[in-house]
């Protein structure tokens, strides 16, 4: 998340999520870590942490209205949807006024849209741009981390890896260098015709 290692997800299934439904698990200790080099990955954020973490996984069956609390650094993945029912989460972050925020997350998630866009249909302006009046620390966002994810994404791709797959997807959707969200589509297109 960056900004502060005092970053907290709190993960909300939107209805009743257990048995093959599956739901969200977090490595025990795992926050305990640090921060962990990312590689590409299938599912959901198109990356995982490498390790073996099979001992310390930890998940319960949950109810709408449960909440799932865990630090930033904490390893975490979703467990396998086997039944034919979608399961619907959100996920809301929390960190302390007082610690610095990545510049990147005072934008909508991956600046998809504008503020301005998203806030054109309400009728209430109350909230709007709350944190414009706070005194924040606001820090760059460091990117090293997604490039060298990237980098490996590209390596498999062109070895034939489909893990790479959610991450060039990704890249190819968002990144903000227009060579390379080209190189991510001709990658995506030659694990296609493999």
């Amino acid at each position: 998340m960056q900004g502060t290692e005092r970053f907290y997800t709190a993960w909300i299934p939107l209805g009743d999520c257990g048995g093959d439904l599956g739901g969200l698990q977090v490595a025990a200790g795992s926050h305990a870590n640090g921060v962990l080099p990312l590689h590409p990955a299938m599912g959901a954020g198109g990356m995982e942490v490498p390790g073996d973490y099979s001992d310390q996984w930890l998940a319960n069956d949950m109810a709408a209205g449960d909440v799932l609390l865990f630090n930033a650094l904490t390893v975490h993945a979703g467990r396998p949807n086997l039944s034919d029912r979608m399961r619907l989460s959100i996920d809301l972050r929390y960190q302390p006024l007082s610690e610095p925020i990545s510049e990147e997350w005072l934008h909508p998630h991956r600046r998809k849209f504008t503020w301005d866009q998203l806030y054109a249909d309400l009728d209430d302006d109350t909230w709007q741009y709350y944190w414009r009046d706070r005194d924040l620390t606001v820090v760059p966002f460091d990117r090293r981390y997604y490039e060298a994810r990237d980098r490996l994404s590209f390596e498999i791709a062109a070895a034939g890896d489909r893990r790479a797959e959610a991450t060039l997807k990704r890249i190819a959707d968002r990144d903000p260098d227009p060579e390379k969200r080209a190189r991510a589509i001709a990658a995506l297109r030659a694990l296609e015709s493999a």
